[in-house]
């Protein structure tokens, strides 16, 4: 099967710009006005699906495009891209490749710099109420299985 050039793509398959643009300006850029993700290269690849993805995610993150600056915009693109690599390094390693363990380090630390910058930090799950939902869930099942249960005994006994 042929691929798609990004030129013949129609522009709905294209992963769209994530901007805080709220026109359109004459003479600005495609990526300023929200017309194309990335400045070159093939909106339609696994890594820029996957880029926008993340991008689009933190964004979200953040309030949404209406509560993020371009400053933040810029910084969400950075982080998606590190991500994005980071990502494809370790599936590098899940091949048993070689990878610089030190600069994945180091990387992972700069994403991790950024991601605070932007206010996104990792938030520890509350465990009390990730047990207490585990044990709603177990009892609602037992409760399913008992009505069913009860609900075919009576059925048999109606037709006997």
């Amino acid at each position: 099967m042929a691929r798609r050039s990004p030129k013949s793509a129609s522009p709905s398959a294209r992963p769209r710009a994530i901007t805080s643009a709220k026109t359109q300006r004459l003479g600005a850029s495609a990526v300023t006005n929200g017309n194309r993700l990335l400045q070159d290269g093939d909106p339609n690849s696994a890594w820029s699906r996957r880029y926008a993805d993340l991008a689009r995610l933190h964004v979200d993150d953040l309030g949404g495009v209406d509560a993020v600056t371009e400053a933040q915009i810029s910084l969400v693109r950075r982080c998606a891209a590190i991500e994005v690599e980071l990502e494809r390094l370790e599936g590098f390693m899940s091949r048993g490749a070689e990878v610089d363990l030190d600069s994945f380090a180091r990387v992972s630390g700069t994403l991790s710099r950024m991601l605070r910058a932007l206010g996104l930090e990792r938030k520890t799950p509350n465990a009390g109420a990730i047990e207490a939902q585990r044990l709603l869930d177990m009892y609602a099942e037992r409760d399913r299985e008992k009505t069913q249960a009860s609900n075919t005994g009576q059925q048999s006994t109606e037709s006997a």
